[in-house]
């Protein structure tokens, strides 16, 4: 039961959950949330910690669990609530007992906060553990119970198996997580405060998403696959060979240099004929031979299929259904940034979801095969040029504040000045497609500027125009490209400097909200990490705070996708326009320099797309 005190404390405590299976099995359920709805998974205890000690330990064997249990969130509204792995604990108590009960709680995460501390380069080296067991480990010593804890907590017990275990573990669980979260909350400074909440804002955002999932069209992922075996079948017989010799590295190896004669391009690290994807791509351009042309577009496909056809359908098989649930994982990279893990343990069958950062942009049929449950319609964001408005910021650069102030296209407004066509035909072509030579010229001044922020060098953008566009250009004309960028944006060569010399003076990179890369080595590496932090872990930070914005605002949506700088929802079907457009004008006009401390000295805005597929989007024009 809960319990209060009378006693003067402050508003914070811990969270635990234990989840086994409803029936046995061999299957992961107690670790997937969605099996809440369709039976297959529960929630057999809980426990909280608070100033006083243990608040609650509720089980599943008690008559009026549930009941109980819906009261336990309700007394913890409007309190901090710490849960190791927060995502977890939330997405359970979504699926089991609704989100509008969930989300008056102040959840926060001491995984988050953890990385919040040691987010840095000797973390990287020791690959840190962010485990329960390794946190307390690290920050517990003293605890009495410490060595209780680890003890048990090296025990095999199958989920759902000898109830006693499982409720001791959960009790201790909840009070080793409360001590840590006391531990390193002391040593939170003020000036990261404010970024900290704003990621621990997007916890129940997110983990509504993470249950609901994605619902997949497999009629279109059939049809696209029917589509490419047939063009495979077409290609093998022109060539006359079996598939297995171009999906077989040595086998596609023998074919080309030894059947076909042809000259390699590379090597692999071995000394043996590379066919790696930048390696064919040279050998088409050296030879021009019109089979590798159809060896490349079989090995896109291959990998096509066996990513994203077979991706699709492992995860319908194990779901159980033709949804795909990526795991969220928020602070997953050292800027910031969240990801999706596609199975739930490595190197295993159990795959729940396909690789969405990875979805190629010309491969429609992937996208188009993502689509919105009923009653509700897709609305796609993306940040505008992030990075760039961010570096405009950082830099501070006067030639792109004025510019995104004014809303030229820097992308457009640099290729006027490598290759002195007028500003207006490159905007022009840009929007029509054509002519190809001049949006072939906007393509080199994108890559360049977007290259050029982090202080590349010309041998470097070389290669990434081949790699990119399949572009040959000299080192020297590369060095052009960046004298031109140097010469246009000279508030960024001297963000270089500052930066470096910033991290330097305090051991540290920091981006908005006091989120910082601690740095001990400043070679080459050190000193790009010092250049880079600030800018993408100020655009993870941007993502994370308009998460936060947007589920205050619009509490009807859901987050169902967050993909390098987007944001994907799912939103009520009715007005879905007229909110749309009302949400981006919204956020287009929202001070985001007032939430994570900064002096936004230019927009910050979304683009935005809605339908009923993530590939055919209807503009949002406001």
């Amino acid at each position: 039961m809960f319990m209060t005190n009378t006693k003067e404390r402050p508003e914070i405590y811990s969270l635990d959950i234990e989840t086994a299976p409803m029936e046995p099995t061999d299957k992961p359920y107690a670790l997937e949330p969605y099996r809440i709805t369709s039976g297959q998974a529960e929630i057999t205890a809980v426990s909280v910690w608070g100033p006083e000690g243990l608040v609650a330990c509720l089980n599943y064997k008690i008559p009026d669990f549930h009941e109980q249990m819906k009261s336990l969130l309700n007394n913890l509204s409007g309190k901090e609530v710490y849960a190791h792995n927060a995502i977890f604990d939330v997405s359970f108590l979504i699926a089991q007992y609704g989100i509008e009960i969930i989300r008056p709680i102040k959840w926060r995460d001491t995984i988050i906060l953890n990385k919040w501390l040691c987010n840095g380069q000797k973390a990287e080296e020791i690959r840190l553990s962010y485990s329960l067991m390794a946190c307390a480990s690290r920050y517990c010593r003293d605890h009495p119970k410490l060595g209780e804890f680890l003890d048990l907590k090296k025990q095999v017990v199958t989920p759902g198996e000898d109830f006693e275990y499982w409720l001791y573990r959960n009790q201790l669980d909840v009070e080793i997580t409360y001590s840590i979260a006391m531990y390193l909350l002391d040593r939170l400074k003020p000036e990261i405060q404010r970024g900290y909440i704003v990621t621990c804002n997007s916890i129940v955002p997110i983990a509504e998403g993470y249950v609901l999932g994605i619902p997949i069209n497999t009629e279109v992922i059939d049809e696209y696959e029917r589509a490419m075996t047939g063009k495979q079948k077409i290609i093998l017989s022109k060539l006359d060979i079996d598939g297995s010799v171009i999906t077989s590295t040595k086998q596609l190896s023998n074919l080309l240099f030894d059947t076909w004669d042809l000259t390699p391009q590379g090597l692999t690290p071995k000394g043996m004929p590379s066919t790696s994807a930048e390696n064919l791509l040279r050998l088409h351009q050296a030879s021009n031979d019109p089979r590798l042309d159809m060896i490349m577009d079989y090995k896109k496909m291959a990998t096509m299929q066996s990513k994203y056809i077979l991706g699709f359908r492992r995860s319908f098989s194990h779901n159980q259904s033709n949804r795909i649930h990526g795991q969220p994982k928020l602070l997953s990279t050292i800027t910031g940034r969240m990801t999706y893990t596609t199975k739930l343990f490595k190197k295993n069958e159990f795959q729940t979801s396909i690789a969405l950062h990875q979805l190629p942009r010309k491969e429609k049929e992937i996208k188009r095969a993502m689509v919105s449950p009923k009653g509700y319609k897709i609305l796609y964001m993306d940040f505008s040029a992030q990075e760039g408005r961010v570096m405009a910021i950082m830099a501070p650069e006067p030639t792109m504040i004025e510019s995104y102030n004014i809303g030229i296209d820097l992308h457009s407004d640099l290729t006027e000045d490598i290759f002195g066509t007028p500003y207006d035909t490159i905007v022009k072509a840009n929007n029509d497609g054509k002519p190809d030579d001049i949006v072939e010229q906007r393509q080199a001044g994108k890559l360049t500027g977007l290259s050029s922020f982090y202080r590349i060098g010309a041998k470097a953008l070389a290669g990434k125009f081949f790699i990119t566009y399949g572009y040959n250009i000299s080192i020297s004309i590369a060095q052009s490209y960046l004298t031109s960028f140097k010469r246009k944006y000279p508030g960024v060569v001297r963000y270089w400097t500052e930066s470096i010399r910033f991290a330097r003076r305090n051991k540290y990179a920091e981006a908005f909200g006091g989120w910082r890369y601690r740095i001990h080595s400043f070679d080459w590496k050190g000193e790009s990490s010092a250049i880079n932090h600030p800018i993408q872990g100020g655009g993870s930070m941007l993502t994370y705070a308009a998460i936060g914005i947007i589920s205050k605002r619009n509490p009807e949506n859901i987050l169902v996708s967050q993909v390098h700088d987007s944001l994907a929802y799912f939103i009520p079907e009715e007005n879905a326009d007229e909110n749309a457009r009302d949400l981006l004008t919204y956020l287009n006009n929202y001070n985001y320099g007032a939430l994570l401390g900064f002096d936004q000295t230019v927009p910050l805005i979304f683009d935005g797309g809605i339908g009923d597929n993530f590939a055919d989007l209807k503009t949002i024009v406001l």
